[in-house]
């Protein structure tokens, strides 16, 4: 159904000039055709001509970037069911009027527009590190991408992140009509080998096939040298979980130690309590008004009693410690991998907070 306005909206604003906004100036040639390319284009839009308008309006564009020329576009491109294109070029129109002159027509029939085309398709929301990274989305580039806000069609697309002496970051999505998903590039910088130029006369290098000779140290130690290193965990680092991690490292240390101190002191309990029994005391004998009590064997027993509880209440405390701080830590790793991202978005029709991150 044809938006109500729409065409008294094209009638109005497809003869007036609005200020320039690309980097190159259109050549006298080209402001020439203009007024005939908006004619042609009014009368596309008013014969019903969506694909004639399109096409038309796009070549008016190219020659003049107007707010209202895109905006123009957008409805024609709406009524041709191009409603990715059309939701572009509508947030590129309604870029530049005042709050107030969005109440008025054309601005007004630009928005309604907008809110209808936003039905049929995703809004990306792009964000890249580094800041000034190109956008590519499905080959097709946008310039550069921070906070970029993007309309696609329904279904996989391909975003591409790319800067001068970074490696590409490559993204695809499946995206559902009506979604608003935050993409963040991140560019990871390029590595350059560092090579020295070989000295005059040095001998060539040995074939990369070749194995190190068993009398060649040096040639081990490069080997080693090039082994993946396995970094461990309890490791501190610059971070929150470089605290928390070192810490339950060293309160499972502390468990390992008790609870084996422990077991050793429960073990020569037994055989203490073990001689009483050979030579035919009670177990209770040592205690107060026994025959035993106060005697040396009976303060050994006391004394390693006092030694095991000790150490199982330091092997219990430390254990739920280390258990804690672990489950701190592993928290803690996974946020700051998968940490939530805010991105903030403002345009012409409002403004808003996007959070996304994993849980």
């Amino acid at each position: 159904m044809l938006c109500r306005g729409w065409r008294r909206a094209i009638v109005l604003v497809l003869g007036l000039t609005c200020a320039r906004t690309s980097a190159a100036e259109p050549t006298a040639d080209e402001r020439a055709r203009l007024p005939a390319l908006l004619r042609r284009g009014e009368a596309a839009a008013a014969a019903k001509d969506w694909k004639g308008c399109v096409d038309v309006l796009w070549a008016a564009l190219k020659i003049e970037d107007a707010a209202r020329v895109a905006g123009d576009l957008g409805l024609c491109e709406e009524q041709a069911g191009r409603f990715a294109d059309a939701a572009n070029h509508l947030q590129r129109a309604l870029a530049e009027p005042t709050p107030d002159m969005l109440k008025k027509a054309p601005w007004k029939t630009y928005r309604a527009a907008l809110a209808r085309v936003r039905e049929q398709v995703a809004m990306l929301v792009i964000t890249t590190d580094p800041r000034d990274a190109f956008v590519l989305v499905d080959g097709k580039p946008y310039g550069r991408g921070d906070g970029l806000i993007l309309a696609v069609t329904h279904g996989k697309h391909t975003i591409v992140g790319r800067a001068e002496g970074y490696e590409d970051e490559v993204i695809t999505r499946h995206l559902d009509v009506r979604s608003f998903p935050n993409v963040q590039l991140t560019l990871k910088p390029k590595v350059k080998a560092l090579t020295a130029p070989a000295p005059d006369g040095a001998a060539p290098a040995a074939p990369a096939s070749a194995k190190p000779s068993a009398r060649d140290p040096a040639a081990h130690r490069t080997e080693a040298a090039r082994a993946p290193q396995v970094a461990f965990p309890c490791f501190p680092s610059r971070s929150v979980s470089g605290v928390l991690l070192p810490v339950a490292c060293a309160g499972a240390a502390v468990f390992m130690v008790s609870a084996v101190t422990a077991f050793g002191l429960e073990v020569h309990l037994s055989s203490l309590r073990n001689a009483l029994d050979a030579r035919g005391f009670q177990p209770d004998s040592c205690a107060p008004g026994r025959p035993l009590a106060g005697s040396a064997d009976c303060k050994d027993i006391d004394s390693r009693l006092r030694q095991r509880t000790d150490a199982a209440n330091v092997m219990i405390g430390s254990g739920i410690a280390a258990a804690v701080l672990g489950a701190a830590a592993g928290i803690a790793v996974a946020v700051e991998r998968k940490g939530p991202k805010v991105t903030a978005t403002a345009g012409a029709t409002g403004g808003g907070i996007i959070v996304q991150g994993e849980w």
